[in-house]
């Protein structure tokens, strides 16, 4: 590691084993997934996304897509601060994550966008400290594209399941490579993308996690 920034990270964040109070409540729910629901990320990731909340201490964030709540109670319970928004395109995922009994707990607001999504977030008036975008669950060019605008130097852009097919990684290496991105460090299930003044080049790691 080359980058004490990311050298960091890795130490602090990828490679801390704590189990953090609200892991067994935030791992308590286990929904039961309909047909064409998408499938939760791991416990393993939500660990991690919450480790990267807790340690920047990310107060506004927006998650795009349908994790059932359980992504989303993960990012709100990170901080006590936190405000989540959480965007979907259909009623009927509304729904299915308000069974989660835990999104009640959190400061969390889902809103169904039912205009396309650069539109929907051309009409917000602030930026956002970290945003997750489930890749499995967006028009990936036109949405990605948008959501730099909502970016600032200090924010963190998470692309979801990366690996999942040829189209998604396409979209993991072109966004990555957009010209306000400094850092990329790409996980196996997960990407995460830094646009930090300090980084001098382009800088781009591969982590096993």
């Amino acid at each position: 590691m080359h980058s004490p920034f990311v050298y960091q990270f890795t130490r602090e964040i990828l490679n801390d084993d704590r189990v953090f109070y609200a892991f067994p409540i935030l791992n308590s729910y286990q929904p039961k997934r309909e047909f064409k629901q998408p499938k939760p990320l791991s416990e393993k990731y939500n660990r991690l996304l919450f480790r990267v909340v807790n340690h920047f201490q990310s107060v506004q964030i927006l998650e795009i897509g349908n994790s059932l709540g359980i992504t989303t109670t993960y990012l709100a319970a990170a901080n006590g601060t936190a405000a989540v928004l959480n965007l979907i395109n259909s009623e009927n995922q509304k729904d299915s994550i308000y069974q989660n009994e835990l999104i009640d707990y959190y400061n969390i607001i889902i809103k169904v966008y039912d205009s396309p999504l650069a539109i929907y977030l051309s009409k917000l008036n602030f930026q956002f400290d970290l945003v997750l975008l489930h890749l499995s669950e967006i028009n990936k060019t036109a949405s990605i594209e948008a959501i730099f605008s909502k970016l600032k130097p200090s924010s963190i852009l998470i692309l979801t399941h990366i690996h999942e097919n040829v189209e998604n990684y396409s979209c993991w290496t072109k966004t990555k490579a957009f010209p306000s991105v400094t850092c990329a460090i790409e996980l196996y299930g997960m990407g995460f993308l830094f646009f930090r003044k300090e980084f001098m080049e382009k800088q781009y790691y591969t982590v096993r996690f």
